[in-house]
């Protein structure tokens, strides 16, 4: 795993968004291909924040996996 390489998962009313970063700066490769940084996944809002972190961990084993549902933030690396 790339410890520069992070996915911040944010719940909004739409479902889950999952944004890419490199460094602390948004993934330029990502945004060459999308246009923007940050992309809906397919989890709605109810989804639980563990199924979505290990999901999308899952298909992103380079990345450190973050999120911040209920205004809390969490780490699938700290044990969440």
């Amino acid at each position: 795993m790339d410890s520069n390489k992070l996915i911040s998962l944010q719940r909004t009313p739409s479902g889950w968004v999952a944004s890419f970063y490199i460094s602390g700066q948004p993934d330029a490769e990502i945004v060459k291909l999308f246009g923007t940084h940050s992309l809906p996944t397919p989890f709605t809002e109810n989804a639980p924040y563990k199924e979505v972190s290990e999901a999308i961990e899952r298909v992103n084993p380079a990345h450190w996996v973050t999120g911040h549902p209920a205004n809390r933030s969490y780490s699938n690396k700290e044990g969440n």
